[in-house]
């Protein structure tokens, strides 16, 4: 039997597995249904429209009109543990689009964990007021074992987005758990949101002033940040199907030098927020990074 054979016939195999196995998987749990959809069609729209405003905005209303009775699949979908590197998508999107359009129809469309993560996060925090304060610590806990500080990033600009507003429970929870991160990047993005946010007690965090100076005097933390930091590529990869790409946003936009001195702009406007509630000794600190800074012509 030669290689080729075996890995036609292994593909096969597989795709009958998968076939077989898609619908059984999705029966094992009561659905959520909404007009006569379970909730999980509604949050994954058709095969191939899964980022498209239409699908994301019917997912909300449909997460709307069930409430709370949408959190544990929105939870569920939080911890969701499907492949996220590229290895996964040229390998996944080949198989795929070399499939019959009826096998194509019973298989999970082409996505990133990652990227559904996210989604669900997204719904999470737009129903964030209805969340029990049990439910919150929940997501915030998921969001905290996020296998990747980019993902942990693309979850804050999530939280930090438009939202942010309506309730500040969920926010407040996933950031002071963030501080603690094992990523210096991840705590200086969590502490820059406490400092800059709406949170009144926010600048009252007695963690924020070491993470801040890390971020003022250390250009290793500032690398690690905006290294963390997605911005949103899109590339072509098969068939004429393009997906979103998380880029770093040094790199997504223009080089390290200008983002590195906006992320020193932020720091030292953070700290003005902050001064009021600092102590003498850490005045006296902060005046002295700033003078070395000045120093080495680093100054604002």
């Amino acid at each position: 039997m030669g290689k080729r054979y075996r890995i036609a016939l292994a593909i096969c195999i597989l795709a009958l597995v998968g076939v077989i196995a898609w619908p059984l998987l999705s029966l094992r749990k009561p659905l959520v249904m909404h007009k006569g959809k379970p909730l999980e069609a509604w949050f994954y729209g058709s095969n191939t429209t899964f980022f498209s405003k239409p699908t994301r905005d019917a997912a909300q209303e449909a997460i709307n009109a069930v409430g709370t009775n949408a959190f544990p699949f929105l939870l569920s979908k939080l911890k969701e543990k499907r492949g996220n590197n590229w290895l996964y998508f040229k390998s996944y999107i080949t198989f795929y689009g070399a499939l019959p359009a009826w096998m194509e129809a019973r298989l999970p469309y082409p996505l990133s964990g990652d990227d559904i993560k996210v989604a669900a996060f997204r719904h999470l925090v737009a129903i964030g007021q209805t969340l029990t304060a049990d439910q919150i610590d929940a997501v915030a806990d998921c969001v905290q074992r996020l296998c990747t500080p980019e993902l942990k990033m693309r979850a804050l600009i999530v939280a930090t987005g438009p939202y942010q507003y309506q309730d500040a429970r969920l926010l407040q929870r996933l950031l002071r758990k963030l501080l603690n991160d094992t990523d210096e990047g991840v705590r200086l993005q969590a502490a820059l949101c406490l400092a800059e946010g709406p949170i009144p007690s926010g600048p009252l965090e007695p963690r924020l002033f070491s993470i801040l100076l890390s971020g003022l005097e250390s250009k290793t933390v500032r690398k690690r940040n905006l290294d963390d930091t997605p911005g949103i590529t899109y590339q072509e990869v098969s068939g004429g199907l393009t997906f979103p790409v998380p880029t770093p946003v040094s790199l997504a936009f223009g080089g390290y030098p200008l983002y590195d001195s906006m992320l020193r702009l932020r720091v030292r406007t953070a700290f003005v927020r902050l001064e009021p509630h600092l102590t003498p000794e850490q005045k006296a600190r902060l005046s002295q990074a700033l003078s070395l800074l000045k120093r080495r012509q680093l100054s604002f």
